[in-house]
């Protein structure tokens, strides 16, 4: 509930959180689903185009590579990236995938406004 008056949107999002120890690197397995149906190149280029700031560094990068993100992906492009990858069609509306952060350089905190600007622009 707290999400949904924060980004004040009406989907409810079902949220899973794992803990396991690693030094560096976070990882969050989504799953969406969507009123309407999506493909995974859709979101894809959402992603890969999505600039807020208008930067030569983009906050989110796609990643190609089966199994990836892991968190050693954290570390590349000095730790403030947000890495999204291993996506799967799970339907026509729902779309599961990964995401891996930086815990020290980007942290929650900065995760957290990220994704909370992506679902803002996302949603409109």
């Amino acid at each position: 509930d707290e999400l949904k008056t924060l980004l004040n949107v009406s989907f409810s999002p079902q949220i899973r959180s794992y803990r396991a120890y690693v030094q560096e690197g976070h990882l969050v397995d989504v799953t969406v689903s969507f009123q309407r149906a999506v493909t995974i190149q859709e979101i894809e280029h959402v992603w890969q185009s999505w600039n807020p700031l208008n930067r030569q560094s983009k906050p989110l990068t796609v990643v190609k590579k089966p199994g990836h993100p892991q968190s050693q992906d954290s570390l590349t492009g000095d730790g403030m990236a947000v890495y999204v990858g291993n996506s799967q069609q799970q339907d026509a509306y729902t779309l599961s995938f990964t995401v891996g952060v930086h815990n020290i350089i980007r942290g929650a905190a900065g995760n957290s406004v990220l994704t909370a600007e992506w679902l803002v622009g996302f949603v409109e």
